[in-house]
């Protein structure tokens, strides 16, 4: 009888071992799928991340071309008003027609410009604190 106990005895040890084996390599697999997830959601958080400091450039140039195309408008009015001051009110008149309707529709195109940058570089940043 002694004998079938301790054959029962490392029958029941051996099953034990089998169990711990497979909880620690199920957890092992659960590990990996978790680093795997982490490792996709740091990837995703990286490429999001990389496209703000294109987007806040875009900004700033866009904000550069408006602001001398603001100050070109100002000149060409400025330029209107010497001309008219001088007694050339015929051509304070063709440069306000002429020239400076081409000014300020360069101003507005460009400050349509930098809000769009401005919109797109907010998306981005957006972007960013939803993965986080």
């Amino acid at each position: 009888m002694a004998l079938g106990v301790v054959g029962f005895q490392a029958r029941s040890a051996e099953s034990d071992e089998r169990t711990r084996e497979d909880a620690a390599v199920r957890a092992r697999h659960g590990l990996e799928e978790e680093q795997s997830a982490a490792d996709r959601d740091r990837a995703e958080i990286e490429r999001r991340a990389d496209a703000v400091p294109e987007k806040l450039g875009a900004v700033g140039r866009a904000m550069v071309e408006a602001a001398d195309a603001q100050n070109h408008f100002v000149d060409v009015i400025n330029h209107g008003a010497e001309l008219y001051n001088a007694g050339d009110e015929a051509g304070a008149s063709a440069v306000y027609q002429g020239e400076a309707a081409a000014a300020l529709a360069d101003m507005e195109r460009e400050s349509a410009e930098a809000q769009r940058a401005f919109e797109e570089a907010q998306a981005a940043l957006q972007a960013v604190e939803e993965v986080l």
